[in-house]
């Protein structure tokens, strides 16, 4: 979705998928959603799919990938790990396919990181020995541990260089880094959304993608405007009682009308 210019995508997180150009869900609108849905099903007919796709786990479809069940899983870096232990290592990847030569959207990453995080009391007594360890733990040698010899990401750029790695698959996975770009957070802009916490409806985006593939859903842009309708309903539902609280929060705190999704953003706070 993300390739064809529906920066939204379709996420499996919690809180993500919204077209922050506008700040909205696009489902509806944008007609990549319906196009992939159209091509979904088409693929289903011609008999291009596993027929218990709907019911693999994550970890039967890698197995299945390794033992030559399927040619093509759709799955991430995690996946790696277990075939490497397996000595399996007859694959390839790709990644954001696009309808276009040069792809319309890219992954979006926080520009503030996320995961694990550390402080420091306080009440310490070794306050400044306990900094150096973080700087230590958060600099760029230590990013470069982690992606050559860990298989990670690292935040800075520099270290994920595919040169340094034995993996060839994790190295081919660390070439297509250049495709993750910043993105745009409403938090950083505004940190009093921190409370909004909208929930999810039922049925989600995977629930309407399922319906769709099995033939339970017949009208697909129907269920993909109310499915957009709900979510910002949800959301604005949750701006308001955050609002109610004396924090300045509002729907348009998620609109970002300077964002171009073929390049990284820079955060503005709002005056």
């Amino acid at each position: 979705m993300r390739g064809a210019g529906a920066p939204g995508g379709a996420p499996t997180v919690p809180g993500t998928g919204m077209d922050y150009r506008v700040g909205k869900w696009t489902f509806g609108t944008d007609r990549a959603y319906a196009d992939f849905l159209e091509l979904l099903v088409e693929w289903k007919k011609r008999g291009l799919f596993h027929p218990n796709s709907v019911s693999l786990s994550d970890e039967a479809a890698r197995a299945f990938f390794e033992r030559g069940k399927f040619g093509m899983t759709v799955g991430g870096v995690w996946n790696q790990p277990e075939w490497t232990q397996h000595k399996f290592t007859d694959y390839s990847l790709v990644t954001l396919p696009s309808p276009t030569a040069t792809p319309q959207g890219y992954y979006y990453a926080d520009p503030v990181g996320n995961g694990s995080f550390a402080a420091v009391s306080a009440r310490s007594q070794k306050a400044h020995q306990a900094f150096q360890w973080l700087d230590a733990l958060t600099s760029p040698a230590a990013g470069r541990r982690w992606v050559q010899d860990l298989n990670g990401v690292s935040a800075y750029p520099a270290d994920n260089d595919p040169a340094g790695i034995d993996s060839k698959p994790f190295a081919a996975f660390i070439g297509m880094t250049e495709q993750v770009l910043r993105g745009p957070v409403p938090l950083v802009r505004n940190p009093e959304l921190a409370g909004v916490a909208p929930g999810a409806p039922k049925p989600d985006i995977g629930d309407v993608v399922t319906g769709v593939y099995t033939g339970q859903i017949k009208d697909v842009q129907g269920a993909l405007t109310s499915l957009a309708d709900k979510k910002f309903q949800l959301l604005s539902d949750a701006v308001a009682a955050v609002a109610k609280q004396g924090k300045k929060a509002s729907t348009s705190d998620y609109v970002f009308a300077d964002w171009d999704p073929t390049k990284p953003y820079t955060t503005k706070k709002r005056a």
